[in-house]
């Protein structure tokens, strides 16, 4: 795992954009915050027609009013365990 500022990032790109393609872990800090680069595909980016239908369900639910609304992350947590 390689763990570097955003400096050294900037000025590395090339060479540490090359070690995530090979499978290495690279954060990046910046400030108290942290970021994994990962290389990704075309097909990370596509939504496949089975998932859109999903989506589209899910969508016209919304709108008919069947949703399940939680007051706290308590509430929602319990829901999924019952799940």
């Amino acid at each position: 795992m390689n763990a570097i500022n955003v400096r050294d990032f900037r000025n590395n790109m090339a060479s540490m954009l090359n070690l995530a393609d090979n499978g290495e872990r690279l954060i990046i800090q910046r400030k108290s915050k942290k970021y994994l680069v990962i290389p990704i595909s075309d097909d990370d980016m596509i939504i496949s027609p089975d998932l859109e239908k999903k989506l589209e369900e899910a969508r016209e639910e919304y709108r008919k009013g069947k949703v399940t609304i939680f007051s706290n992350a308590i509430e929602a947590a319990n829901w999924i365990e019952q799940l």
